[in-house]
């Protein structure tokens, strides 16, 4: 009956590991898209594209901003009268 004990910690110890490798997996995964999201943000085009979808401008240029009409958005908004 002595037995019982150290292979119980085994199966035990051997369960823990199969769950510590698959986080470990995940965790490669996680750290590889990381690294192409970072490559990514570090290219001027990918720069330039965010920046604008944040509303920059570079200089010289002219900005726009537009509007949708007031309304139900179905129709143009007619002026009053």
């Amino acid at each position: 009956m002595g037995y019982i004990a150290p292979v119980h910690d085994l199966l035990s110890h051997r369960q823990e590991l199969v769950r510590e490798q698959q986080t470990l997996e995940v965790m490669k995964q996680q750290r590889r898209s990381l690294q192409a999201q970072l490559r990514a943000l570090q290219r001027d085009d990918v720069i330039e594209r965010r920046a604008r979808a944040l509303g920059a401008a570079k200089p010289g240029e002219r900005t726009f901003i537009v509007e949708e009409p007031a309304g139900d958005g179905t129709s143009p908004a007619r002026p009053p009268g």
